[in-house]
């Protein structure tokens, strides 16, 4: 990403529809065991506040071919 951090980071909170989480007790508690940490992390985000997760972008075949989660890319 051609973009520094500080930008992207901006651009984000001020675009009402992309919901930062944080990485918490709740996620981790949600984690799914088989997957590693980083779709581990994606995946009990959306699991620890289903309410709020509409869907998830990925292309991650661990993601998308385990149906855990709505998975809109």
């Amino acid at each position: 990403i051609p973009q520094p951090l500080e930008t992207i980071w901006q651009f984000l909170q001020k675009d009402s529809r992309c919901i930062i989480y944080p990485i918490d007790v709740n996620v981790v508690l949600h984690m799914p065991a088989h997957l590693d940490i980083h779709d581990g992390l994606i995946v009990g985000t959306a699991l620890a506040y289903p309410t709020e997760v509409t869907g998830i972008l990925s292309c991650d075949e661990m993601i998308t071919h385990g149906g855990l989660v709505p998975v809109v890319w």
